[in-house]
């Protein structure tokens, strides 16, 4: 916009002064110039997208946002284009290096993103934000050529009928209205939010016991996670296991895990892969938390200097002809409220399994259930459907036990449902069938 300036006007020494200041700016940012020419090797985190989607979705992005609630999300860019169309004719008549310049700080940085996107097509709309500068001022033009009374053939400005500003008032109010419902979603709705890293922290500080572990699984946890949190346990980064196969996960996990009684894990970023597994074969995982996105689960671990896994109670009851339970244990000694219940279910396969849920009940002599647990066998990595017939089957599974679970005997049962009906499985024992008793202490 500089150069075509100085070709119109000729003035050497406005052009002067601005490029001194414009090179002060670039040598300022000079620092900058590795990390930006680094960009340019980096082959990108998400799947690829069209590149071609970028006016539409850059748009939409600076003038509705993710939260501007349906049909308007939709309807508002197109509102929007028309109104910065006519906001170039408005700026063009009040002055037209103004019109040019807004006409620049758009559309420069939408076709330079438009061209990196083509040479790799990972973008975010966040990385040309600066588009949004003049975009809005575009549209700021179009709203004030709403007001007829610009528009007036010749006439003087003090004999224009006041009603012609009704317009662009209508138009003022409705963009004001449409914003404060996206702001509304924006305040109101958790799924806009950020992983809530901080609500994980805290949920992690005010359970954590003596010998407990973090596993944070995703993100560098010095980035965020370790800012919020400020516990005592040992915070192990995980990021190294990315891509190790079985044995090497294997290792690293049981050093981490070495004389420890209870595992955090900060689950982000990725799905459930091997460090997943290895914590649902080898140790007893409760039900997790979702705190927008990052999932924390608390694993029971084997106890320390335990030679093998308790006697447990023979149980042989059939559910249906496809599976017989053999044997449950339910960990050993007297519990505490806040202790985890380590519950191991031994399967004997006889044939293909249906899709079943299991039910897990914690219920007091007089048959209030304080506690339930439904889920997949082996924290949802091995559906009954998985069962290979012939083969044995185990599941491990860890229940929380209420703070304010009064000391005294419970009963343990366990129920089988299917997944899509709800359906219970009839056994001679019932449909909840009695694993053994707890004691829970003061």
């Amino acid at each position: 916009l500089a150069v075509g300036w100085l070709v119109a006007t000729r003035n050497w020494g406005r052009f002067g002064r601005w490029a001194l200041g414009a090179a002060l700016a670039a040598l300022l940012f000079l620092p900058w110039l590795p990390r930006s020419l680094g960009i340019f090797q980096f082959s990108g985190w998400r799947e690829a997208t069209d590149p071609w989607q970028i006016p539409q979705r850059f748009l939409t992005a600076y003038v509705a946002g993710e939260t501007m609630p349906a049909p308007w999300q939709a309807w508002l860019p197109t509102l929007a284009l028309g109104l910065a169309l006519l906001g170039v004719v408005v700026w063009w008549r009040i002055r037209p290096g103004a019109a040019l310049f807004l006409l620049g700080l758009t559309l420069v940085p939408w076709g330079v993103t438009l061209l990196l996107a083509l040479r790799n097509p990972d973008f975010h709309e966040r990385y040309a934000i600066i588009i949004s500068g003049g975009l809005q001022l575009l549209v700021a033009g179009g709203v004030v050529g709403c007001d007829l009374r610009r528009w007036g053939a010749g006439a003087r400005r003090g004999m224009r009928p006041a009603w012609l500003v009704a317009p662009a008032l209508l138009v003022t109010a409705g963009l004001v209205f449409l914003n404060l419902l996206a702001l509304q979603r924006l305040y109101e709705d958790t799924s806009f939010h950020k992983p809530d890293f901080r609500g994980a922290a805290r949920q992690i500080e005010a359970q954590e016991r003596p010998g407990d572990v973090i596993l944070v699984d995703g993100p560098d946890p010095e980035k965020v996670f370790l800012h919020y949190y400020a516990g005592e346990a040992p915070v192990f980064d995980l990021r190294s296991l990315n891509g190790s196969g079985d044995q090497a996960v294997d290792a690293a996990l049981a050093e981490m895990t070495v004389g420890g009684r209870r595992a955090w894990e900060v689950l982000y970023f990725h799905p459930p892969g091997p460090v997943q597994v290895w914590l649902a074969t080898r140790a007893w995982a409760t039900t997790a938390a979702d705190h927008n996105g990052i999932r924390v689960s608390l694993y029971g671990l084997p106890a320390i200097g335990a030679a093998g896994a308790p006697a447990g109670k023979a149980l042989g009851v059939d559910f249906g002809p496809a599976l017989t339970l053999a044997r449950a244990e339910l960990g050993d000694g007297p519990l505490r409220t806040g202790d985890i219940l380590q519950v191991t279910t031994h399967w004997q396969v006889a044939q293909q399994a249906g899709d079943y849920k299991f039910s897990l009940r914690v219920s007091d002599p007089a048959g209030r259930i304080w506690l339930t647990s439904d889920y997949v066998p082996q924290n949802w990595f091995a559906p009954t459907t998985a069962w290979v017939v012939g083969q044995p089957a185990e599941d491990r599974r860890g229940l929380l036990l209420p703070v304010d679970m009064p000391p005294g005997r419970y009963r343990v049962t366990l129920r089988l449902y299917d997944a899509a009906t709800g359906v219970a499985v009839d056994t001679v024992a019932g449909q909840d069938v009695p694993l053994g008793e707890i004691e829970v202490v003061p």
